[in-house]
């Protein structure tokens, strides 16, 4: 997915609604959703990918508070994979927390 695309913000959007709004709703749990996929692959792969921070980029663009979101950054660089993973879910919770607050 390409964050802000205003040709697939449309897209599957029904008549009548907010749709700037439903883009931005589907564009977060996107990105959260890639977020999650990099907390649960990360303990075998290395997952500093591009996916990763366009959607660290995104959810920066989404939230006040950049805390979690530069600890996730960080934290995908921990050499130890049970900690990096734990790190990671950490900081996952906080912006799932922050993105609903």
């Amino acid at each position: 997915m390409q964050y802000g695309d205003p040709h697939r913000r449309t897209k599957g959007l029904p008549f009548q609604s907010d749709n700037e709004l439903l883009a931005r709703l589907q564009e977060t749990s996107y990105a959260l959703s890639q977020l999650k996929e990099a907390v649960d692959l990360c303990h075998d792969q290395d997952m500093r990918t591009e996916d990763v921070y366009n959607a660290l980029a995104f959810m920066r663009s989404s939230l006040k508070s950049f805390d979690a979101i530069n600890g996730f950054a960080e934290a995908l660089g921990i050499q130890n994979a049970e900690q990096r993973q734990k790190s990671l879910e950490h900081h996952l919770k906080r912006m799932i927390k922050d993105s609903n607050n």
